[in-house]
């Protein structure tokens, strides 16, 4: 169920209506049985992993806390169940073909299916499991609770990645329809809608028609490079405003997932801004257990390098995605070690310097061959030689580059208190546009929704 269907508009309308009708104490029930229906309805066939993340994770919480002198031993064999399930159904063939290649041997590989939303809610569920062994929250008695929690529909299939302790205690607190709040969030998936529609499935098409001729036509793959990160940030960046925002008609306050990673000046700084609660998730589940930065100079390299080859590896099963995850960890190195204050202080340069270099680390990310994205890296700096195709998608990603960029210095400057007539004015603009140029492009999935 795509989230910019009619069929989605349609379910959240059911389940608002439903929701605000019944008494406040069954009001998480209603979220339940419509985030449970959800993921059926997306796929019956990849519900028992979801069911054996909950009841793992849910038990193992249970029993941390009964038995706290076998609490590591306990949180070790729930993290390996759980873990175990994401790496068995996402990394089994990787794992085939690379013996293969390296034995010269014919494997048959598995074949598997990788369930929806699994490496989101793996990692929910695994965060949620290590604070309740560091005593940052207490275990939830009641598994259908514990089940809404993992399962919350609209940030079920790509996130954003919660955690417990900010985001349990909301379901079972009493809602009201707020007439601001719905203004708020209708205008935010409107802008998620227009983000998707109109920009990225516009945008799309150019990524896929010059990654086809890249190796043909000279000097037109820093133009893919370009098209693919857009496509991936407005793909991503809308997807998580329609979550939000949908949420929010609930009463349901999720963590923020970006904010204007394009302003950054450093790599450090975009991945502070982009993909928030993954970045964040590995920061206070591998890299400060592992001792952050408060350890020798060699261990907190470690630390670093372990962090971004697991950050790697979560995106993909392919090497591409691993020397795409080193990629940015050597930069992230650069940057604490000799770049720092020279960033500081040469701000035009180092937002160049960081765009480029996020650019260019994207262009690993989307060949799914090593070799050709070595290749694509060394045609960026070829003389571009590229004709315009279909003037109307460039009109579209024009206008849409146009809005984003304004919409993001406002939020930069903190000036985002618009008069509510003018936010209306141009949410019905936004819904005329992506009418009339949103439904030309061929609807596509989330990007997100496949890791």
């Amino acid at each position: 169920m795509l989230l910019t269907s009619n069929i989605f508009i349609l379910y959240v309308l059911v389940a608002m209506l439903v929701y605000y009708i019944v008494a406040d104490r069954y009001q998480w029930c209603v979220l339940l049985v419509f985030s449970m229906g959800y993921y059926i309805l997306s796929g019956t066939q990849f519900l028992p992993y979801l069911l054996f993340s909950i009841a793992i994770t849910y038990l193992s919480g249970l029993l941390i806390e009964k038995n706290p002198q076998k609490k590591k031993f306990i949180l070790i064999l729930g993290l390996v169940l759980n873990f175990g399930m994401l790496g068995v159904m996402k990394y089994t063939d990787f794992v085939i073909d690379n013996i293969n290649a390296f034995f010269h041997m014919e494997l048959k590989g598995a074949e598997l299916l990788l369930p929806l939303g699994i490496s989101f809610y793996v990692f929910q569920t695994s965060g949620y499991l290590a604070d309740v062994y560091w005593g940052r929250s207490r275990a939830e008695k009641n598994i259908f609770k514990y089940t809404l929690f993992v399962s919350f529909f609209p940030q079920i299939l790509q996130g954003p990645i919660a955690r417990y302790g900010r985001l349990a205690h909301q379901f079972c607190q009493p809602h009201r329809l707020q007439q601001g709040q719905l203004m708020v969030s209708v205008r935010r998936i409107v802008w998620g809608f227009f983000k998707k529609m109109v920009i990225a499935d516009w945008a799309a098409v150019f990524v896929d028609s010059i990654f086809a001729r890249e190796a043909q036509v000279s000097g037109i793959a820093l133009f893919g490079a370009m098209f693919y990160l857009l496509q991936l940030y407005a793909d991503f960046s809308g997807g998580m405003d329609i979550v939000i925002g949908t949420g929010s008609l609930f009463g349901i306050q999720m963590d923020e997932n970006f904010r204007q990673p394009f302003f950054a000046a450093s790599v450090s700084e975009f991945w502070r801004r982009w993909h928030i609660t993954l970045s964040s998730w590995f920061r206070d589940y591998i890299y400060i257990p592992l001792g952050g930065n408060r350890v020798s100079t060699w261990k907190w390299i470690r630390n670093i390098a372990v962090v971004w080859l697991v950050t790697g590896i979560w995106h993909g099963a392919s090497w591409n995605y691993v020397v795409w995850g080193l990629y940015f960890g050597v930069f992230v190195l650069m940057e604490k070690l000799f770049l720092g204050k020279f960033l500081e202080k040469h701000k035009i340069f180092a937002h160049g310097y960081t765009l480029f270099s996020v650019l260019a680390g994207f262009v690993i990310f989307s060949h799914q061959n090593l070799a050709e994205a070595g290749r694509a890296l060394l045609r960026i700096f070829a003389v571009p030689h590229m004709e315009l195709m279909n003037p109307e998608g460039m009109g579209a990603i024009g206008l849409g580059v146009i809005l984003l960029t304004v919409v993001g210095v406002l939020k930069e400057k903190g000036k985002t208190d618009l008069p509510a007539w003018l936010n209306w004015c141009i949410t019905m603009v936004l819904l005329v546009l992506i009418g009339a140029i949103g439904q030309n492009a061929v609807v596509r999935g989330f990007i997100y929704a496949q890791f």
